[in-house]
């Protein structure tokens, strides 16, 4: 099973129990789109602090690109492209309607214990992209502040 179709059911899996499984794809596909840009910028803020030589390159770059005052700038700009890029991307493959309806209709077959378990490890795939980004946040104050 695929994380991301992991992540769908588990929308899913929660939204039905709610009465509002209509939602559940769109959902999925938010929560899918901002996992990846977690784990995107996550990786790159890390090599940013365990690579030397990329944080020299990066930072050249964005000099000559943007001059010396666009930081936050920059990471907004990154950000939302990054969203308009992976978003598209996602629903338009795995979050398609065909491929959602396939993945729940399969997943509905299962076991009431097989689906929560499948639903469990699409929240944790969300966590995870979470602590990756928290943990590279704490590298970066790390490396800025203590070191």
């Amino acid at each position: 099973m695929n994380l991301f179709k992991a992540l769908y059911w588990n929308q899913y899996y929660e939204l039905k129990q709610k009465g509002k499984a209509h939602v559940a794809r769109k959902q999925g596909t938010l929560l899918a789109t901002i996992a990846t840009v977690l784990i995107i910028f996550g990786i790159f803020i890390l090599l940013i602090v365990f690579v030397p030589d990329f944080e020299k390159e990066m930072n050249r770059f964005l000099r000559r690109s943007f001059g010396r005052n666009a930081g936050r700038s920059i990471g907004k700009i990154s950000a939302l492209l990054l969203i308009l890029i992976i978003y598209p991307i996602i629903n338009f493959t795995i979050g398609s309607s065909k491929s959602y309806y396939q993945n729940i209709v399969k997943l509905s077959l299962l076991s009431k214990d097989e689906q929560k378990e499948i639903s469990k490890k699409g929240l944790k795939f969300f966590i995870s992209s979470v602590i990756i980004m928290g943990v590279a946040m704490i590298a970066i104050i790390v490396k800025t502040y203590i070191l």
